[in-house]
């Protein structure tokens, strides 16, 4: 990740740049407000959470560190937590 982009597979196979994704996920909330904002922001932060806990049980395959597999433990915890909210 070190021109500030994150390629990866998504489950279509495709690769896309962490500033299209957080771009499009933005576009998601504009010009919505009230219930209608909220439903959008939710189900934007689903999505969102989804792919921290993805990256996250990734990180549990073979870190070097075991700082790095408990912060990937943490974030399963805490962002499925969030996803069930």
């Amino acid at each position: 990740m070190q021109d500030g982009t994150m390629m990866g597979n998504n489950s279509m196979g495709m690769t896309m740049d962490m500033d299209d994704m957080m771009d499009s996920m933005m576009q998601g909330l504009m010009g919505k407000e009230g219930d209608e904002f909220d439903k959008a922001f939710i189900e934007e932060m689903i999505v969102h959470h989804q792919g921290a806990v993805m990256m996250a049980q990734a990180a549990l395959t073979s870190p070097k560190h075991a700082e790095i597999k408990q912060m990937a433990e943490d974030i399963i915890t805490a962002q499925t937590r969030e996803i069930e909210m």
